[in-house]
């Protein structure tokens, strides 16, 4: 009984494997020979398995250079970042991306106060990182609510 269970999970094991391995040369080639970026990839890239990073990569290769310019590539870029939010939450440099294309671009909003409390909050332990948020928060004091000098400045 125990070899008959041991032999069926191990095929499962291999076909999920297998399965796992093709979802992902799948998702490369999709990266990898997309022209279209604004169009299929934007509304593909929620069902791949990568983060934001996958975008500094080859063959997308975007860098923060183009996040601080304000151009067509620079607003593909940010769309592109947004679609991964989700997989991407919990890693400063996603938010710090966002932050510099809404800096760039004068885009304060409700939305960029989210974004800096994200990004204050991640970034806590870094007292580098710290340091530099709160200097922009008190050169910007207008530009955000109360709540945010309240986040800020406790940290």
């Amino acid at each position: 009984m125990v070899f008959f269970l041991n032999r069926y999970i191990s095929k499962i094991i291999i076909l999920c494997l297998i399965i796992i391995s093709f979802y992902n040369i799948f998702s490369i080639f999709i990266l990898s020979f997309s022209t279209e970026i604004e169009g299929k990839l934007i509304k593909t890239i929620n069902y791949l398995p990568y983060k934001h990073t996958i975008f500094s990569q080859k063959p997308l290769i975007f860098s923060k250079k183009d996040m601080q310019t304000n151009s067509p590539k620079s607003q593909k870029f940010y769309s592109l970042i947004n679609q991964t939010e989700k997989k991407s939450a919990l890693d400063f440099s996603y938010w710090e991306l966002k932050i510099l294309h809404q800096i760039n671009n004068k885009n304060f909003n409700a939305d960029f106060e989210k974004n800096f409390i994200n990004l204050a909050l991640l970034s806590k332990h870094n007292n580098d990182r710290k340091k530099l948020l709160r200097i922009f928060y008190l050169r910007n004091i207008p530009r955000f609510s109360k709540e945010v000098g309240d986040i800020i400045l406790a940290n």
